[in-house]
Formats: C-alpha cells, sequence, structure tokens
C-alpha cells in the first residue's frame, strides 16, 4: 500500500514571484536530495485558471475511472494524464516526452495507492526519473490549501515566496500581452481589442489575490510555525546565501553552495522567439530582477495599485518595503 510522503516541500505563490527559481534552488542542493517537481498541480488552479483553462486539478480526472464499487482504471487515468488532460509543467513534459517516466511506473504506484488524494498525490510525487531522499511540488495554486496539505501531510513544509505586487503586474501583464502576440492566431486589430480586455482583468486579478496572499500568509504563520516560512523575493536575490541557509534551517536539510547558483531563467522580458536567451542565461541569482519591473510597468498601473493598496492592504506594503518613498 502506497503510504503518504514524509517531510514533503510545498512551493506556493502567486505567478511570478520567482518560485521558479525557489524550486531550482532546492533541486540544485544534491545534498539533501530532493526533487522538487513543477506544477503538478493537483487541486487545480485559481478560479480564473479553472474558467479560463480548464485547470481543474487530478481527481476529477481520478473520480471519471471510478467505477459503481469505487474501483479505480488506474490505466485509463494514466492515459488521460499522459494525453494533456492534467494541466502544469509536470504534465506538458510527460505528454511531449522531454520528462522521461514510463506510463507503466506511475500505473504501478497509483494501483499501490487506496484511490484518496492523499496517497495518489504521494504516488505523483514519488514517481520520477529516479529515486530522491525527499519530494515535494511547485504548484502555486496549493497556497489555497494549505490546510488540506498539513492535514495530509502534518509534517510537510509550506514555502510561500511573496514578491512586490507591482513587479508581479508587471511580469504577468508583459507574459500574457507576449502570449496574445505570438500565439494567439488572431489578426492585429483583434489582438489589440483582446489586449485592452485583457489588461483590466489582469490588474483586478492580481491587486486581489495579492491581498489574500498576505492574508493567508498572516494567518499561517501565526498558526503553524513549524510548517511555514515566508520567503520575500527581494531578499531571496539580494542576500542568497543569509537566505538559503535560513531556509535550510526551517526545512532541516544540510545547505550546498549550488544552492546560489541555480540556472537563470524564465524571464518575462525575454522574447519568446529568443529561444536561446531563454536557454542559455548562465547561472546564479540575478539582482536586477528585483528592480527590472521597474522599466516596464504602465504609470496606470502604478497609480491603480497605489489607490488600491492604500485602502486594502497599506500596511502590509509598508511592512515588506513595497512602498516608494519619493
Amino acid at each position: 500500500m502506497e503510504t503518504p510522503l514524509r517531510r514533503p516541500i510545498f512551493i506556493v505563490g502567486l505567478p511570478r514571484t520567482g518560485s521558479k527559481l525557489l524550486m531550482n534552488i532546492i533541486n540544485n542542493n544534491t545534498k539533501a536530495n530532493y526533487h522538487i517537481a513543477n506544477e503538478v498541480q493537483f487541486f487545480g488552479h485559481s478560479f480564473l485558471g479553472r474558467v479560463l483553462q480548464g485547470r481543474r486539478g487530478i481527481m476529477p480526472i481520478v473520480e471519471r475511472e471510478r467505477n459503481g464499487e469505487g474501483d479505480v482504471n488506474w490505466e485509463r487515468v494514466v492515459d488521460r494524464l499522459y494525453s494533456g488532460q492534467a494541466k502544469g509543467v509536470h504534465w506538458n513534459g510527460l505528454a511531449a516526452g522531454w520528462l522521461n517516466i514510463p506510463k507503466h511506473r506511475l500505473r504501478e504506484r497509483l494501483a499501490e495507492t487506496n484511490a484518496t488524494g492523499q496517497t495518489v498525490y504521494s504516488a505523483i510525487l514519488r514517481t520520477q526519473e529516479q529515486e530522491y531522499a525527499g519530494y515535494g511540488d511547485k504548484s502555486g495554486p496549493n497556497l489555497y490549501f494549505v490546510d488540506t496539505l498539513l492535514k495530509w501531510f502534518p509534517d510537510g513544509k509550506i514555502l510561500h515566496i511573496i514578491r512586490d505586487p507591482r513587479a508581479i503586474l508587471a511580469s504577468q501583464h508583459k507574459r500574457l500581452m507576449l502570449v496574445l502576440e505570438h500565439h494567439g492566431n488572431s489578426p492585429g486589430v483583434v489582438t489589440s481589442i483582446k489586449k485592452l480586455c485583457y489588461s483590466p482583468i489582469i490588474v483586478a486579478y492580481i491587486l486581489t489575490y495579492w491581498g489574500r496572499a498576505i492574508r493567508i500568509d498572516r494567518r499561517l504563520t501565526k498558526s503553524h510555525p513549524q510548517n511555514y516560512m515566508r520567503v520575500q523575493f527581494e531578499e531571496l536575490v539580494a542576500e542568497p546565501e543569509e537566505t538559503t541557509r535560513e531556509i535550510c534551517h526551517f526545512l532541516s536539510i544540510p545547505w550546498h553552495p549550488q544552492m546560489v547558483k541555480p540556472p537563470k531563467r524564465d524571464s518575462s522580458y525575454i522574447d519568446p522567439n529568443d529561444v536561446q536567451e531563454k536557454v542559455d542565461r548562465g547561472t546564479g541569482m540575478d539582482r536586477d530582477a528585483s528592480d527590472r519591473w521597474r522599466k516596464h510597468i504602465s504609470p496606470w498601473m502604478t497609480s491603480i495599485l497605489r489607490i488600491y493598496g492604500r485602502f486594502f492592504y497599506f500596511d502590509a506594503l509598508k511592512r515588506f518595503g513595497y512602498v516608494d518613498t519619493n
């Protein structure tokens, strides 16, 4: 019978906050020998992700293959997972073939579970290209399911990465606008209209969910100090050794120098057509990332955030240093 994971690590947070950077940092620690999977999205996405992209999670796929007696056809479940029905980078890799995990290995592991969410999630995280000492998942929307995660995995560790909302706004807006330009397959006028419509939605989404993330942070800091740690993106890139040592102390794992030399990847400000620049940007912390957003954010976004933030979470912005003094 598949048993729950011991001391799994879950990296959570809003999009464009540096969760992939944090994942690469931990995966670079060969002493700890943990593997953090990239976006299993077990619980699905936030509201917008569910509505616009159909990201509803893994268990709905399992339930569709459960018969009246409660038995699950795991072969059909795995076929669905590998066919692209499951959403997330992990599943994209399996569907495209650049993540090499044989179907039979996942099927055999799932067949050893009792088909509950806890054991299914454990089986998925354990089934990787090789064996590791520990496992985890980098899925931002898991932020909204931390209570369930800690109920399933009482010794689990939550790393919640937080970033200046202005940086998130500029980065996410830029990224989605580039997606519309290069993958929208629409005439120029239609693309321009889409941009005009999507822009306020993106801003409203980020402003609302940043406030929600801060409320969750405040609650978990008090309720689960042994299981929960906030990581501030700006501190991570400015003081990488000190911050990664603090992370290792929280996770009860040894520190390794390679943790401060993760691959530089996935900047929203790189042209998506420039594949070489995306792939080969060297290693180490990109210290310019903390303020790069200042060159790209629109004045109207800054004004809206200043007004919205003053009414709803000015104290939090001030506490994290996200309020300009000039």
